[in-house]
């Protein structure tokens, strides 16, 4: 739980720098790459732009796009789960995956590869079809995620984040835009373990905030 409450501090000011209110955002500058980790308790968000360092990772499939952190590659698949195979199917869901350079990670059409089950990964995974949602987080199978008492900015829209962690001190965020690019749902997700945890939070956030709905820009 120790980890999990560094990142909590890393997005909110406890540790990384004097916060500066903003209608009730919290802007903290981090030290990693350009990232900068941003946390809102009350007020509104602004859609940033790409930070130094960082490339773009722009969808061939949905109108949308997010920064890539420095040194990140990029994968994408259909993700088909009742194993129909075809891409009409009402269970479909679109994944992209943005690897650290730590992870063996790849995204390739059989699903994702990997032989750590908490590796630096940040994941978006867009509900395509109709019965592709899983149970929301805090209930259910995923009821051992919390919604935490903040907000992070996907783009300009302040969504309260769930946090999962494990006696080990791993961790992972998880964010829900119920309405994206297409009026599809929009999943997004960080997996880490306890050495990368606080980094990979921040720059979590950092991507979020450069969410940029291209089908409306």
């Amino acid at each position: 739980m120790a980890i999990a409450t560094a990142i909590v501090c890393a997005l909110t000011g406890c540790d990384f720098g004097q916060p500066t209110s903003d209608t009730g955002r919290t802007s903290v500058s981090a030290s990693h790459a350009g990232a900068t980790s941003v946390a809102t308790r009350a007020g509104t968000c602004n859609a940033q732009t790409l930070p130094q360092g960082w490339s773009w990772y722009r969808d061939a499939r949905y109108p949308f796009r997010m920064a890539v952190p420095p040194g990140w590659r990029t994968g994408a698949f259909e993700y088909i789960p009742d194993g129909s195979g075809s891409l009409t199917s009402p269970s479909r869901i679109h994944v992209v995956d943005f690897f650290a350079p730590e992870s063996v990670g790849l995204a390739t059409s059989s699903g994702k590869q990997r032989n750590d089950p908490f590796p630096p990964l940040i994941t978006i995974e867009v509900d395509v079809g109709s019965g592709a949602r899983p149970a929301p987080y805090g209930t259910g199978s995923l009821s051992n995620w919390s919604v935490q008492p903040f907000s992070f900015c996907i783009g300009a829209t302040p969504i309260p984040p769930y946090l999962f962690t494990n006696s080990e001190g791993d961790v992972e965020w998880a964010v829900v835009l119920p309405a994206g690019p297409k009026g599809f749902t929009y999943d997004f997700n960080v997996a880490s373990s306890a050495a990368t945890a606080t980094r990979d939070g921040m720059f979590f956030q950092t991507a979020l905030a450069t969410f940029t709905d291209l089908a409306s820009a």
